[in-house]
This record gives structure tokens, sequence and C-alpha cells, in this order.
């Protein structure tokens, strides 16, 4: 709506073509406003003199849609009814748009017949466009229980709250902390010599070793939050019928781990804990502090699961870098790379390959010398989530 862009190219790769119809594909959009009477099938809010629409023309089929907030009693959003169809002449346009989707391996061809003249161009790279995984799926293979991992989940999002990439960090290092310490115990297991439990190690007498745990971090919980390290959420979650405090938290957080084994314990601090967005991305009620399992789960996604073997990672960096080759003269103003690490569809075992290829490929692609800069609040800083 702000006109800043006026064509929109989306180049998306082979293993996602189940996803599309056809090679290329091009709509016209139109955006702007309807009044809400034009709407009065729909109870809108009162305060609601405009609401957004827009339209999309391809071929000869022009199509009109609406947004808006549905109430039903009480002030109550309907999040089942947030649009509703519009007449072409009902939508009053303030902006257009051209939008085309091409495959990767048409897009070189495309872009060397385009016309782009002098035109400022942002390109933006997802590097989910070599793959997309289930973050989540090293738990799964753990044999850790989704039961389990939402319980953890709801833990960790309604005590620890940090507020930005210091504290999201100094939050995972000290739950990898708690895990490591548990951890030491278990080398006493397969000890079954009676006549050494006199001499057992406090390692290895876990209950007294749970007890001295739960004091220690409880303590060093307390210190982070005292000293800014870490927020603690601003809801009330209870523990036996009160609120919530540092010892409680750590002692259900070693609760829900005890029964744990070493394998998926090391799994947990794999997979590692952090912020579901940026803080630069939402405001503080749309992120949450959980395992950093990403998006999406095998039975529930959005999007297409693939993982690419070394050699299609390879192949997709030739590719790529033929597509930008083809519009190298083009007045490329901006680059943005996004990781996709918090979402859990870039493959984590293959990201820091693939992140240096495209760099070069962007580098190689570019006319101009291209000065290169990383987010403050990208997960696990400049090196990643490693």
């Amino acid at each position: 709506m702000a006109g800043l862009i006026s064509k929109m190219i989306w180049v998306w790769p082979k293993w996602d073509e189940s996803n599309h119809n056809g090679m290329f594909r091009r709509v016209h959009f139109t955006m702007g406003w309807t009044s809400k009477d034009k709407l009065v099938q729909h109870k809108i809010a009162q305060t609601e003199d405009k609401v957004f629409c827009f339209c999309t023309v391809e071929d000869d089929t022009q199509e009109c849609t609406s947004l808006f907030d549905a109430y039903v009693g009480n002030d109550t959003v309907d999040t089942t009814r947030t649009f509703a169809d519009v007449s072409p002449n009902d939508c009053v346009v303030v902006k257009t748009m051209d939008v085309v989707d091409v495959s990767e391996n048409f897009a070189s061809k495309y872009f060397s017949m385009m016309n782009i003249g002098e035109k400022p161009v942002l390109l933006d790279i997802d590097e989910d466009f070599y793959g997309c995984t289930y973050a989540i799926t090293p738990l799964l293979e753990a044999n850790i229980s989704t039961n389990k991992i939402e319980v953890l989940h709801a833990l960790l999002a309604d005590y620890l709250c940090p507020t930005d990439s210091r504290q999201e960090k100094e939050s995972n290092l000290f739950l990898q902390n708690v895990i490591s310490d548990l951890k030491k115990s278990y080398s006493c297991e397969n000890t079954n010599d009676d006549s050494n439990q006199n001499n057992l190690t406090m390692e290895c007498d876990k209950i007294k070793y749970s007890q001295t745990l739960h004091k220690r971090y409880t303590a060093i919980l307390e210190s982070l939050l005292s000293g800014g390290l870490t927020t603690r959420c601003k809801i009330d979650r209870t523990y036996n019928d009160r609120p919530m405090d540092a010892s409680d938290f750590v002692q259900y957080f070693l609760n829900n781990i005890y029964d744990l084994n070493e394998e998926q314990l090391s799994v947990l601090q794999k997979v590692g804990f952090c912020s579901t967005t940026s803080p630069k991305t939402f405001v503080d009620d749309y992120r949450a502090f959980r395992l950093c399992s990403g998006a999406n789960t095998p039975n529930r996604t959005a999007v297409l699961a693939h993982t690419p073997t070394e050699k299609e990672t390879a192949q997709r960096t030739v590719k790529l870098t033929e597509i930008l080759e083809s519009f190298k003269t083009a007045n490329i103003q901006l680059v943005t790379l996004a990781r996709s690490m918090r979402d859990g569809y870039t493959p984590r075992n293959q990201f820091q390959r693939i992140e240096q290829d495209i760099i070069r490929a962007v580098r190689q692609g570019s006319a101009k010398q291209l000065r290169l800069y990383y987010d403050e609040d990208l997960l696990g800083g400049k090196v990643g989530w490693v």
C-alpha cells in the first residue's frame, strides 16, 4: 500500500514444483479500500469506516476480496470470518502491483528477456530456497513424546521471556547447563556393585543430586533475573496453587526432563531453546521462548518438506548463480538474506554452507561492490545456531 514495490518476482525451486501451476504465472494486483456499508451482511467494528480490499486479475478472471475483523457478540473476533468478496466496482484502487511466479529452471531466461532499466531492485533471498525441514525431527526420532514437547514449550513460554538476543542467549545457556549437570548422574546408572554404595559421588545419589541442582540453579536463575540477563514473563503462571517463582520453575523443569535418558537429553541440547521470532519481527505478545523446534511438525505443516543432499545443494548454488548473473546489470539497491532458522525451515546441518554459497553467488552476480551486515538479533549471532 505504501507503493514502494511495483513488481514482485518469486523464483521457486524445483523441489517445490507440486505447489505451483506451471513454470510461469503472472497475476496483476490492485489494492485499496472499500466502505463498510458495502459489506452490510457482516458485523464490523463500528469505528471502521473503511476496510482494506484487493483484487487479482489473471487471464480474464478478476476477483476482489476485503479484509476486516468480524465481530460476533461482546466484541469477540470471529477468526473464521475475516474476509468477504467485494464487487470490483466497490474496491477503490490506490496502488497496483504485478506478481510473477517463476520456476528456477525458467528464471534465467525470464530475467534475460526483461527490460528492467534503471528501476531500483530489491533482492530478497531465503536460505530455505535450498530445502525445508522440520527442526522438531531430532526430538521425535529420539522418542520424546509430543506431549512432553508441548509441556516444555508451555512451561518455558510462560516463565522466561527474553527481550533481546543477549537475554535469549543467556536463557538458552542456563537451560543447557541444567541439562549438562543432570547428565552427570547418568554415568552411575549401570553401577551394580553394592560394596561401592557408601563411596558414591554426589552425582550418583540422584535424589540428593537433584536437590543440589534445584538449589544451585534456582540461585543462578534469580541472579540472571535480578541482573537483567533474562526476563520473567508477565503471565502469572501458578505452581501448587500459587504464582510460580524461580524455585518453582527450576523444579518444574527438572521434573519434566528427569525421566529422559542421556541420549534424549543430548538431543534437547542439540535442538536448544530460543524465541520463536526475532525481537524486531513482532511485538512481545507474538513472541515465545521455547524449545527451538521450529514452526512445523510432520503432521501439522503449511510447507512442503525437502531435505537436500550435499550434491543437490551444490547444484542449486550453480543454478542460483546463473539466475543472479542474468540480471547483473540491474540497479540492485539492497539485498536481504533470510536464514529461516527460527521457523526451522532451512536445513540446520547445511545452513553455513548454504549461506556462504549464497553470499558468493550474490557477489559474483553483482556489478557493484557490496557491503555485508549481520543483524544483531540473528539466532545464534553471526555464526548461527550450530
